[in-house]
């Protein structure tokens, strides 16, 4: 019997033809950027990875997504969550963030799972009203934002809370990455703290009562990493009930 694999939907990051070293009437060209570790998760989970322009109008790709992965990237601009700029804040895109924040509007009223990854969490977290920690600092021994070493490097402990999704794919505790100069302060209505580290770090958030999981560090970077075997397991159920509800 053939199964449909679920479309899932990957957001990127705008740059300049610069950064491939193009030929000078070339080098303000727009580009498009996507890291190949998030689609090369997915699809080895079993899904159908597919990139999103910023050219697009989000209602009408959402419904023809069945879920929506929201990547790493720039800082969101503090003004969503009723901030001036930091000392240590940026850059920003504000293409971006009006972008991905239509994006995510769009997917909750579809109904379609939602994974957040670093930028993602904070992101969504500011979509229903949350802070976000402008710059941290190294406490307790901990680093968050060390670029300095492979990105596949475990360097800290997230302890998850029983009874949460993340803790349904890792257990009581998982050992992550860390590439995060900022990090959710104020939980936004109805996100739930579902991980964190022993500075007191929010590392994973998850919506009540929907499918929607963020988290702050960087699973794409770990070989077949569990939460992305979730993701499609996930979609395909949701596939399911929403052709039922269709019928």
């Amino acid at each position: 019997m053939h199964t449909v694999k679920p479309l899932i939907g990957l957001t990127g990051r705008r740059g300049r033809g610069n950064v491939l070293g193009a030929p000078p009437a070339f080098e303000d060209s727009p580009l498009e950027i996507y890291m190949s570790e998030y689609a090369q998760s997915i699809f080895r989970a079993g899904g159908l990875p597919v990139h999103i322009t910023m050219e697009t109008d989000a209602t009408a790709i959402v419904e023809r997504l069945d879920a929506l992965v929201f990547s790493g990237g720039e800082d969101v601009e503090p003004s969503l969550y009723g901030q001036a700029v930091g000392e240590h804040s940026g850059p920003f895109s504000a293409e971006r963030d009006a972008g991905e924040l239509a994006l995510y509007a769009a997917a909750l009223a579809g109904g379609i799972p939602i994974l957040g990854i670093c930028r993602g969490a904070q992101l969504i977290n500011v979509a229903h009203g949350g802070t976000l920690i402008q710059h941290l600092d190294v406490v307790n021994g901990i680093s968050h934002n060390d670029f300095s070493v492979p990105r596949s490097r475990r360097s800290h402990v997230v302890t998850l809370k029983p009874g949460s999704v993340v803790h349904s794919i890792y257990g009581e505790s998982v050992r992550v990455n860390s590439y995060h100069h900022q990090a959710v302060s104020d939980l936004g209505v109805d996100i739930v703290n579902t991980g964190s580290t022993l500075d007191g770090v929010v590392e994973s958030i998850e919506l009540t009562g929907r499918p929607v999981i963020a988290v702050q560090w960087h699973p794409e970077c770990f070989a077949d990493d569990p939460i992305f075997q979730w993701l499609v397991e996930e979609t395909a159920r949701s596939m399911i009930t929403r052709k039922d509800h269709a019928a």
